[in-house]
């Protein structure tokens, strides 16, 4: 696959809005930022710095589902949410950079 500057969008600093009620508000979730490259078969999911980070990640995958095997890229957050709540700490043990987690980890930490 061949991906080219496809980067998540970051949070930066500017002026609040005026009228508030033109703007969504989005919750700041303890997460990792990331981007999903779906090609229509393979998913490749990359960290905010471009590391790929799919073989740690498995279990999210159903989010491309609903492409029905046309590309798309997703921009968001992932989480790990024990009790519906996101742990940014569990989130770290489940996306190290540079190896994979164990089964037993990939089991229990749900993202």
């Amino acid at each position: 696959m061949n991906v080219v500057n496809i980067r998540p969008m970051l949070v930066t600093a500017g002026k609040p809005p005026r009228n508030y009620a033109d703007f969504a508000i989005e919750v700041k979730y303890y997460r990792q930022r990331g981007v999903a490259i779906f090609d229509g078969e393979a998913v490749t999911l990359l960290s905010r710095n471009g590391a790929n980070i799919t073989r740690t990640a498995r279990g999210w995958r159903g989010a491309t589902s609903a492409a029905r095997h046309q590309p798309v890229n997703l921009d968001g957050d992932i989480v790990a949410p024990p009790e519906g709540i996101p742990c940014f700490s569990r989130l770290q043990r489940r996306l190290p950079q540079n190896r994979r987690p164990a089964a037993q980890l990939l089991r229990s930490c749900r993202i």
